[in-house]
């Protein structure tokens, strides 16, 4: 199980070939066992998780898209006993894969859904038709036009020219021009302030923006794409690393006053946060720092790397500024690690002379010595857990960078 895992260490070590699929066909698997678990007392919703249950055992690929933030949707869902949205996510989450099925529904109440980046509102009596090349969704108490998916050029894409009705209440992707990424997508998003909630989890799928904060997937993609080249510049690794499990981007204001600010929460898997304004190469290490997490977050919910409930301790982070469990340490080392691979390897190879990428690489530098005095201390890491800590260590030091 452990080789499973061995590329989410560090894009230096990756190696295209079947370990994510795996990973993420079996982190899908588990959130369905787990549904099937919680619906069973629910008899209304019998027929509509048999269906799922039937495209689970029949359509489901084995395939890294299954790290996806549809299913994020069903977790959270599930946290919160919404039994009946969590099945819906749960269907939609199969028709993103391409499945094929006919179906309805009576909602109790609206919900916002997404398909591949394409968020709206569901409301009332719905009925859906998919395919692998058609996803049609039709709102039967509204007297809307039908909302049409077409799969095309690597991506679900909307149909025709015209944009939804503005009952759907639809917040259309707007998609990455680089090579390999055709599906991957942007989506505004305006962080709340760190003052209204404890952690910055984006409220997936995000309700539709208006005005200038409805322009920020606009605004940063020129620059989205100059941060994919820096790091396809600094080494082809990078992209081949980050393209199986990247499915999108919430760009939005920097608030709080920070000067960097992004984030990944295992309720949308592929999905992380980023605020702008930021340095291009900052970006480039903001996409390397997150993507981290989401390798990180993929291997730990199949295959764990720290022993769970052995290790109560906390220790203190210099880069979160605060006390943390075992696991946020070694995720944080993780990130940590890796960030600074990526800046040794773009100044090196760039010959960049900016002095501030120079003392960021420093700082993620200091940073993860302060975490290696810890983990160079504990017994509680897996053997998988153990393998990503000293593989990312050997790869630091080949580089020359003491890490004491």
């Amino acid at each position: 199980m452990q080789q499973l895992v061995v590329g989410s260490y560090a894009p230096q070590l990756y190696q295209a070939n079947q370990n994510l699929d795996l990973l993420a066909t079996a982190y899908h698997k588990g959130i369905a066992k787990r549904m099937a678990k919680m619906v069973a007392d629910a008899p209304q919703l019998a027929e509509l998780h048999g269906l799922f249950q039937q495209l689970n055992a029949n359509a489901l690929p084995t395939s890294a898209r299954c790290w996806q933030p549809e299913l994020g949707a069903v977790t959270a869902c599930l946290s919160n006993r919404q039994l009946e949205a969590a099945v819906i996510h749960a269907l939609l989450a199969m028709h993103a894969l391409g499945a094929g099925a006919h179906w309805g529904h009576l909602l109790r109440q609206p919900l916002r859904v997404a398909i591949a980046g394409h968020l709206f509102d569901l409301d009332g009596a719905f009925s859906l038709h998919a395919d692998s090349a058609q996803i049609r969704v039709q709102r039967h108490d509204s007297g809307l036009q039908p909302l049409v998916l077409d799969w095309r050029d690597g991506a679900w894409r909307l149909a025709g020219s015209q944009a939804p009705q503005p009952g759907w209440q639809y917040s259309a992707p707007l998609f990455l021009q680089h090579p390999g990424f055709s599906g991957v997508y942007l989506q505004s998003y305006v962080e709340p302030s760190a003052a209204d909630v404890p952690e910055m989890i984006i409220d997936w799928p995000v309700p539709l923006l208006h005005g200038a904060d409805a322009r920020w997937a606009e605004r940063a993609a020129p620059q989205v794409a100059d941060a994919m080249r820096i790091l396809d510049d600094t080494d082809p690794c990078y992209l081949q690393w980050v393209q199986p499990l990247f499915r999108g981007m919430g760009p939005g204001p920097l608030v709080d006053g920070n000067t960097r600010q992004s984030g990944s929460f295992s309720w949308h898997p592929g999905l992380f946060s980023c605020g702008f304004p930021l340095s291009t190469p900052y970006l480039a290490e903001v996409i390397v720092h997150e993507m981290s997490h989401q390798h990180f977050m993929l291997a730990d919910a199949v295959v764990p790397l720290i022993q769970k409930g052995r290790n109560e301790e906390i220790y203190f982070s210099t880069f979160k500024g605060k006390h943390r469990n075992l696991e946020k340490i070694l995720l944080t080392f993780h990130a940590c690690a890796n960030m600074v691979l990526f800046w040794h390897d773009f100044l090196t190879r760039s010959g960049d002379r900016e002095p501030r990428n120079r003392e960021q690489m420093e700082l993620m530098l200091f940073h993860t010595r302060g975490l290696v005095k810890i983990l160079d201390t504990t017994t509680d890491l897996t053997e998988a857990g153990t393998g990503m800590y000293r593989a990312q260590c050997e790869l630091l030091r080949a580089r020359g960078l003491s890490l004491s």
